[in-house]
C-alpha cells in the first residue's frame, strides 16, 4: 500500500510536540484514540508479505492484534499464511503507548490465494459446515469397486480410521481396511498423518484430491477425522466422487456445541450416542448434558396454600407434598442415599458410571467433548430429597414458598451449634462428596468424567449474592484443583458483591444479559460461550411455534447476518477475542413431569440434527456459502451420518417373517407351522430382523392370550418400549415407553383369536381390534397433558426377557 507522506509528517510533529511538551496522560489517550479512530487497513496495513506491516504510525506507539477470527490466516503475531483460496479475517488493532491503548474498529482483511483460479477449476464441494479454502483443479477420485486401503502414519489414528472404515462401508457398501506407513505407500487410496503445519490449528486439516489418492494431514488425531466427515458428506451428495483439488479446512471458534436437557426428560444412552455421531458429522465438538434438575412449577403439585400469607404450618406441608411427589431427577447412578433412605439417582432412567465414562471415551474418538452439568445450588432438588435438612431458608423471590426446595442454603448462618459449621459449609461439603464421586478416581480406574470440563450450573440462585458468590468461587476452585476445566452458567451481573469469583480457565455461559453480561465476564477474566436464550433455546411442545423458547429454534434468525456468536444483541465482543470461545444451542424439557406432551427422542432428533447444522455453518464458517433456502436443502440433501438410523428408518415395503426360512434366537419358546407359542415370564423369540421401526407403519397380526395373570403380557419389546396385550395395572392392550404407560380402552378376552391392526402415523397410534377401532390411548399419569402418542414398533424381541405373553402370535406382518 502506498506510504500517506503528508499524513506521516502530520503525525510526526504531533508526536515531536508530545514529546517537547511532556504532555500527561490524557493527552496521550485523546492521541491514541484519534489514531485509532482514523486507523484503516488502506492506510495504514501492508499485506503483501508474509508478516502485516504497519505504515503512517509514529514509531513510539506499538500495534497489536486484540482479535483475529481466523488465525490460520492472520494470527496475533500479525503473520499471514496464504490461503488457497481468496479468504478474510476479521481483525481489531490495539494501538500503545507506554501503558495507555486505544482499540480501532474491526475490519475484514482479505489475504489473497497463493494460486489464481482458472475457469476449468473444479467448483468448490458442498458441505456443512462449508470448507474454508478450496483450489480445483480437474477430474475426480472416484470410489473403487473394491475393498478401500486407508494408510496410517500414527497408531493414535488407528481407533479413529477404523470408524471412517466402518462409516464407509455404511455409506458405500464397499468394505475398507486401515494399514499402517510401513506398508507400501502407491497401494494406498486414502493416506492420512499427523505431519500439517501448525499454522492449520488443531482441529484444522488439509484435503488433497487426485484423480487415483486421496491424503488427509493435520496436526492432531481429531484434526484428521474431520477430514473423514468431509469425505463421507462429499461422497453422499456426489455420486461417490470427490472433485480433485485442494482443502485447507479449520474452525472459527473453538467451542461448538449443543446443550441437552437429559434431566428434566431422559433421554435413552443411544439417543445420546445418535446425537453425539451427528454432532461429529457436523464438526461441532461440545456436547453438554445436563444431568440432573427438578419441574420448574413446582406449586402445580400441591393445592395446599403455600404463598406469603400461606401460615407456617401450611406452608410446611405444602413442601411436605411437593417433595414426596419427586418431579425432579439426577441421571447418575450414584452410592448417596441419605438417611431418610431416599437415594440421590433416579429410579427410572439412570445412566451407570461405567456407561458415562465409556461414552466420554467413544465421544473423544468423534471429536466431542461430553460436558456433564450437575447444576447447584439451584434446580437441586434431588440433592434437597437427599438432604432436607440443607433446604434453602432464606427470603424468596418468588410467590410460592415450596420453591425453597429446589434449593441449596448457602447461608453463614450457623448450621451445627456444637461445631461451629456454617450452612455454606455444610452444603459445600455434601455437593462435594457427590462431585467426588465423578471427579476422583477409584480402584485404580479413571475418573467418571475423565479429564475434560465439568459444568457446575449455578443460575436462577435467588439467595443472597454474597452466599452465592463464595459458594460459585469455592465451587469453581474445587473443579479447578482436580484437574477439570469448569464451566458456569454466568449470574454475576445479577449477583454483584464484594467476594471474589475465580475466573482463570473458567468457562462461562451468557444465556441471558440480565444475568450476565458479556463484557463484564470478559473483563473479570472469563472464557465466554454465546447460548443467548431467545436466540438459541428451543422448549419442545409439539406446536412447532418457532423461536422465543419455541418448539423450534429460529434457524432464518440464527443463519442470518444478525446473529453471530460474538453478538449478543446489544453487546459485541471483538471477533477472534482470545475469550470468546463460540456458541451453543440448547434444548430444554421444561414440558417435563406433569407438563409432558409425549415427545419422545424420536420426535426430537430432528429438531436437534436440524439446528446443529446451521449453528456448526456459523461456529465453523460464516455462512456466507449459502442462502438460507439453499442451506436447508443442503442439510436435507446431506441427511444423517452414516451407521446410525435415530429414526429407524427401515429398507422394506412389506415385512412378513417367515420363520420357518431362518434361524431365530428362542427363548422358552416354541414355533410351530408359523404360530409363536410364548409361555409367560422370560420368553421370547429374536427374531433377527430389524430391532425398532419408525413411523409411518402398519402393524398387522393375531395374537391369542391364554395366560390368566393379571400382571402386564407384553408381546413386542425392544430398548425403545414395549406393546403389551395385558397392560400393567389396567389389564387393557397398551404400550410402554419413556417411563410411562398407555392403555387402549380394550381388554383382551381369553382363549380368543383377536385380529390386530395398529397404524403409527407421526405422532399418533391407532389399534383396530377385529376391524373397530379402540377409543385411546390414554396415558397412566398425567394424561391431561399427553398430546402425542409416537410409538417406535419394538421388534427386538417377540415376547419379552422378564414379563412376556402367555400366548400365541401369528399371521404377524408390517407394512411402510
Amino acid at each position: 500500500m502506498s506510504f500517506n507522506f503528508k499524513l506521516t509528517v502530520i503525525l510526526l510533529l504531533f508526536s515531536g510536540l508530545i514529546r517537547a511538551t511532556s504532555p500527561d496522560n490524557t493527552t496521550t489517550q485523546a492521541m491514541l484514540e484519534k489514531l485509532a479512530e482514523n486507523f484503516s487497513p488502506e492506510k495504514n496495513i501492508n499485506t503483501e508479505g508474509q508478516q502485516l506491516t504497519y505504515v503512517d504510525i509514529p514509531e513510539n506507539v506499538k500495534v497489536e492484534i486484540a482479535g483475529t477470527s481466523f488465525e490460520q490466516i492472520i494470527d496475533f503475531e500479525g503473520k499471514i499464511i496464504r490461503p488457497l483460496s481468496d479468504k478474510a479475517s476479521k481483525v481489531t488493532f490495539l494501538l500503545k503507548k507506554d501503558t495507555l491503548s486505544a482499540l480501532t474498529k474491526t475490519f475484514p482483511i482479505t489475504i489473497s490465494a497463493k494460486e489464481t483460479k482458472t475457469p476449468q477449476d473444479n467448483p468448490k464441494p458442498k458441505v456443512i459446515p462449508a470448507l474454508q479454502e478450496w483450489k480445483g483443479t480437474t477430474g475426480s477420485w472416484m470410489v473403487p469397486n473394491r475393498k478401500l486401503s486407508i494408510q496410517i502414519d500414527h497408531k493414535d489414528l488407528e481407533e479413529r480410521m477404523e470408524i471412517f472404515a466402518k462409516d464407509y462401508q455404511s455409506l458405500t457398501g464397499n468394505q475398507a481396511e486401515v494399514i499402517h506407513s510401513a506398508t507400501d505407500q502407491s497401494k494406498a487410496d486414502i493416506s492420512v498423518d499427523l505431519s500439517a503445519p501448525s499454522s492449520v490449528g488443531e482441529e484444522g486439516y488439509i484435503l488433497n484430491i487426485s484423480n487415483d489418492k486421496i491424503s488427509i494431514s493435520a496436526t492432531t488425531p481429531t484434526g484428521a477425522f474431520w477430514g473423514t466427515r468431509t469425505l463421507l458428506q462429499v461422497f453422499h451428495n456426489n455420486e461417490f466422487r470427490f472433485p480433485c483439488g485442494s482443502v485447507r479446512d479449520y474452525p472459527q471458534y473453538p467451542v461448538r456445541g449443543f446443550m441437552y436437557d437429559v434431566g428434566r426428560k431422559p433421554a435413552t444412552l443411544e439417543a445420546i450416542q445418535y446425537v453425539m455421531k451427528t454432532m461429529s458429522y457436523y464438526k461441532l465438538n461440545d456436547l453438554q448434558l445436563h444431568l440432573k434438575d427438578n419441574f420448574i412449577w413446582l406449586h402445580e403439585y400441591t393445592e395446599i396454600p403455600n404463598k406469603k400469607d400461606a401460615t407456617d404450618e401450611q406452608k410446611a406441608a405444602a413442601r411436605k407434598e411437593v417433595m414426596d411427589a419427586a418431579p425432579t431427577a439426577f441421571r447418575l447412578e450414584s452410592s448417596m442415599v441419605g438417611e431418610n433412605g431416599i437415594p440421590l439417582t433416579s429410579k427410572d432412567v439412570f445412566y451407570t458410571k461405567k456407561q458415562f465414562g465409556n461414552l466420554i471415551d467413544d465421544a473423544k474418538l468423534y471429536g466431542v467433548n461430553i460436558v456433564p452439568e450437575i447444576d447447584v445450588p439451584g434446580h437441586a432438588m434431588s440433592f434437597v430429597r437427599v438432604r432436607p435438612d440443607l433446604m434453602y431458608r432464606g427470603e424468596l423471590q418468588k410467590p410460592y414458598d415450596v420453591e425453597r426446595t429446589a434449593m441449596l442454603d448457602a447461608s453463614e448462618d450457623i448450621f451445627d451449634p456444637e461445631t461451629g459449621r456454617t450452612y455454606r459449609e455444610e452444603t459445600m461439603s455434601f455437593v462435594q462428596e457427590v462431585f467426588d464421586e465423578y471427579l476422583t478416581a477409584e480402584d485404580g480406574e479413571k475418573p467418571v468424567f475423565r479429564d475434560g470440563i465439568v459444568h457446575i450450573g449455578t443460575d436462577e440462585y435467588y439467595g443472597e449474592a454474597e452466599d452465592y458468590r463464595w459458594f460459585a468461587n469455592e465451587l469453581l476452585t474445587y473443579v479447578k484443583e482436580r484437574g477439570f476445566t469448569p464451566r458456569l452458567w454466568g449470574s454475576l451481573t445479577a449477583k454483584p458483591g464484594q467476594t471474589p469469583v475465580t475466573s482463570k480457565g473458567v468457562q462461562m455461559h451468557v444465556w441471558s444479559l440480565g444475568w450476565q453480561r458479556p463484557l463484564d465476564a470478559i473483563d473479570a477474566g472469563f472464557d465466554i460461550i454465546n447460548i443467548l436464550d431467545v436466540d438459541t433455546y428451543m422448549v419442545p411442545n409439539g406446536t412447532e411455534n418457532i423461536g422465543g423458547y419455541g418448539d423450534y429454534v429460529n434457524l432464518q434468525h440464527l443463519y442470518g447476518a444478525k446473529w453471530q456468536p460474538n453478538v449478543m444483541r446489544q453487546y459485541t465482543v471483538i471477533p477472534g477475542h482470545p475469550q470468546m470461545l463460540g456458541a451453543q444451542y440448547a434444548l430444554w424439557n421444561d414440558n417435563s413431569f406433569r407438563r409432558t406432551t409425549g415427545l419422545t427422542d424420536y420426535d426430537l432428533y430432528e429438531r436437534i440434527r436440524t439446528t446443529g447444522a446451521v449453528i456448526a455453518e456459523k461456529t465453523w464458517n460464516e455462512a456466507k456459502d449459502n442462502s438460507f433456502t439453499d442451506f436447508m436443502w443442503l442439510i436435507k440433501e446431506t441427511g444423517t451420518p452414516p451407521s446410525i438410523n435415530p429414526q429407524y428408518k427401515a429398507d422394506f415395503t412389506v415385512l412378513e417373517p417367515d420363520f420357518s426360512a431362518n434361524n431365530p434366537v428362542l427363548q422358552n419358546a416354541k414355533i410351530r407351522k408359523n404360530v409363536i407359542h410364548l409361555k409367560g415370564g422370560k420368553s421370547y423369540v429374536k427374531p433377527l430382523l430389524v430391532e425398532n421401526i419408525g413411523p409411518d407403519y402398519i402393524a398387522e397380526f393375531e395374537v391369542k392370550v391364554t395366560g390368566s395373570s393379571n400382571q402386564e403380557q407384553i408381546l413386542f419389546s425392544s430398548h425403545t418400549g414395549s406393546f403389551k396385550m395385558v397392560q400393567n395395572k389396567t389389564g387393557q392392550i397398551g404400550f410402554s415407553r419413556d417411563g410411562f404407560d398407555y392403555s387402549f380402552n380394550y381388554t383382551a378376552p381369553k382363549n380368543q383369536w383377536l385380529k390386530i391392526k395398529l397404524i403409527a402415523k407421526g405422532r399418533t397410534l391407532n389399534l383396530f381390534v377385529d376391524g373397530e377401532k379402540i377409543e385411546g390411548p390414554i396415558r397412566n399419569r398425567y394424561p391431561e397433558t399427553n398430546r402425542f402418542n409416537t410409538f417406535i414398533f419394538p421388534l427386538e424381541f417377540i415376547g419379552d426377557e422378564n414379563n412376556a405373553l402367555n400366548g400365541e402370535l401369528r399371521n404377524f406382518k408390517i407394512t411402510r
